[in-house]
């Protein structure tokens, strides 16, 4: 992705967008190694939010966007994200055994 506006500005947007893709992916490969079960509905959803973030940003192409919106890429958020999606992840699992 090449992101236009001032060279401060290039490196914070980029700087915004790796803390973030670099949170989802620590924590991957964090439960990851741990190989723990009760990781797997977690990592599925890290996945997810990556992939969301990957997508939101694929089209942006100035870096002044990203710093407008940087509380889109707040770690505190990305968590908060993954944890309602964890839990629905769960919720969807357990429907489905519900129905076997």
């Amino acid at each position: 992705m090449k992101l236009n506006g001032t060279e401060k500005q290039i490196k914070y947007a980029n700087d915004i967008i790796n803390d973030a893709l670099n949170t989802c992916q620590a924590n991957i490969d964090r439960m990851t190694a741990s190989k723990a079960p009760i990781y797997e509905d977690m990592i599925r959803a890290f996945k997810e939010c990556k992939k969301a973030l990957e997508d939101s940003i694929k089209d942006v192409t100035e870096a002044s966007i990203i710093i407008e919106n940087k509380s889109q890429f707040n770690t505190n958020r990305i968590i908060r994200m993954v944890e309602r999606r964890t839990e629905e992840i769960a919720a969807e699992r357990n429907r489905g055994k519900g129905n076997e």
